[in-house]
């Protein structure tokens, strides 16, 4: 099976798109088709039986859709994200719309998380550069 992907200069992956287009491009299909995928898995036998490997796909969806969230969300303010789901997508939620602040809640909290992470690998890792040159500074002093 062969696969071919164009990619043309109007093409939706190519539009440059400010944060909040971004963040409600990667939440639509969070937001709006998560439900429809949970209702697909329903109808099959192998996820009414098994609810560990439903929870993952669904885990697994929402994981991919985030992850193309973060470096556009942290450009934006709680609020501003808040703003843009509401403006989005609130509608869609009817008296639920309050579940807009749990999503950005989650989305912020990753945020946090992921920057923390990536500090403190940061950090590991030029500690782990030092001590490399330092140990290969006294391999090079041992062999002359």
């Amino acid at each position: 099976m062969t696969y071919f992907r164009r990619l043309t200069e109007d093409s939706i992956m190519r539009v440059k798109k400010s944060p909040q287009q971004t963040v409600n491009f990667w939440l639509n299909p969070i937001l709006l088709g998560l439900k429809s995928l949970d209702k697909f898995m329903s109808k099959v036998e192998f996820f009414r039986q098994k609810p560990q490997y439903r929870y993952a796909v669904l885990e697994r969806f929402v994981n991919v859709k985030f992850g193309n969230i973060f470096k556009d969300s942290a450009r934006l303010q709680p609020f501003a994200i808040y703003e843009t789901l509401k403006h989005e997508f609130g509608d869609k939620f009817g008296e639920h719309d309050v579940l807009i602040c749990a999503l950005c809640t989650a989305l912020n909290t990753q945020q946090k998380i992921t920057a923390v992470n990536q500090q403190r690998f940061n950090q590991f890792a030029s500690q782990a550069q030092a001590r490399i040159a330092q140990l290969e500074a006294e391999v090079k002093r041992l062999k002359s």
